[in-house]
């Protein structure tokens, strides 16, 4: 035996589609357009009211939630967002000491600052830092300006400000690792920020 639902689609087809098929089935085969007065017939099969019951039935899984929506996520306010693309796990500890060591000399903790991993130089951008934390500065590590999602690029170490945030883009942290120069550059420009 056929559910209410099973019905329902049956006349659905009826009440919304049916009408249609027919007026093009009569108009290609008499090759004229039905008359005022069967056209005004045919829309009345479309004024079948539904119960709400049955659309209810029927679409109970909605697309649209109609309750309350919740309240936006509140956003964190930091002195620093760093940002740092993961790509080596093998020296993954040297590098994680080596991050801790420049907040420290920035005067960073977790109380003041938060350090966003990623595995994809595009997974972690812009946007996704605007909508969860309120900072006055963004250091990148291994990740591009551009990549990150900033209208413009700009050499590592150079501090460029794009909406009033003050933004420093460095090679990965397992770069600098292995290069005094890349460290001595790095401080140079954080320390204008953080010290200056």
């Amino acid at each position: 035996m056929k559910s209410v639902e099973d019905h329902f689609d049956v006349a659905a087809f009826v009440t919304f589609i049916a009408p249609f098929c027919i007026k093009n089935i009569f108009a290609k085969k008499q090759k004229q357009l039905p008359t005022a007065k069967e056209t005004e017939k045919m829309d009345q099969v479309e004024k079948v009211k539904i119960p709400v019951s049955l659309l209810s039935a029927l679409y109970k899984d909605v697309l649209i939630d109609g309750s309350v929506p919740s309240a936006p996520t509140e956003k964190k306010t930091m002195n620093a967002v760093v940002v740092a693309l993961e790509s080596n796990h093998a020296i993954e500890k040297e590098a994680n000491d080596l991050l801790n060591g420049i907040l420290s000399a920035c005067k960073l903790n977790s109380s003041n600052s938060v350090v966003v991993y990623s595995e994809n130089e595009h997974a972690t951008n812009w946007q996704f830092i605007k909508e969860h934390y309120v900072t006055s500065n963004i250091i990148l590590f291994g990740i591009s300006p551009v990549a990150f999602g900033l209208p413009i690029n700009f050499p590592p170490f150079q501090i460029q400000k794009v909406d009033s945030i003050q933004f420093v883009a460095s090679p990965a942290l397992e770069e600098i690792m292995g290069d005094k120069s890349l460290k001595v550059k790095l401080w140079n420009s954080l320390k204008q920020i953080f010290t200056g």
